[in-house]
């Protein structure tokens, strides 16, 4: 079988090319019914705002957000950095930047490390296997939690009455 083939027996579609939306578009076009990882909205919701997107590969997602970094300055501000996250098929994170003292904070050093972390991810071979095997994980979690749910609403057996005290 063919990647595609793969791909499409496993029920997951690959990352397609930005034909012209603006990120936050392009970005939740593309990661929609792919788990909850990735998470869209204002920056005053959600601390982010996506800068930039691109598939990898068509088998990764990789995104650069501007954020606010847990650390405070000594004003008691929040300090703003940036964050590339990349995620594989099935919406997992496969890598990202942290938010703390470590994170890129300058546009420059943002994009520098959101480059590098795609040039990697090109690089990489086991991308479809590892979105092959989180699709099975998720699959058997979900099995086993319907088990569990048919073990909790299966009829209780009522004990015999005991007829030889009488």
């Amino acid at each position: 079988m063919n990647r595609n083939d793969l791909l499409v027996a496993a029920g997951l579609s690959v990352y397609t090319d930005n034909i012209g939306q603006p990120p936050a578009e392009y970005a939740s076009a593309q990661m929609a019914s792919r788990g909850t990882a990735f998470v869209a909205g204002s920056f005053k919701d959600t601390g982010r705002k996506l800068v930039a997107a691109t598939a990898v590969n068509g088998v990764a997602f990789v995104t650069l957000s501007r954020v606010n970094l847990s650390a405070q300055n000594e004003k008691g501000e929040d300090k703003k950095g940036y964050q590339i996250v990349a995620y594989d098929l099935a919406g997992n994170v496969l890598d990202s930047t942290p938010l703390d003292d470590d994170a890129p904070k300058g546009t420059k050093q943002g994009y520098k490390v959101y480059g590098a972390l795609i040039a990697a991810i090109a690089k990489r071979d086991d991308l479809v296997q590892a979105a092959i095997r989180s699709a099975r994980d998720a699959a058997q979690a979900r099995v086993d939690e319907l088990e569990s749910l048919l073990a909790d609403c299966a009829p209780q057996e009522e004990a015999a009455p005991d007829y030889a005290e009488a």
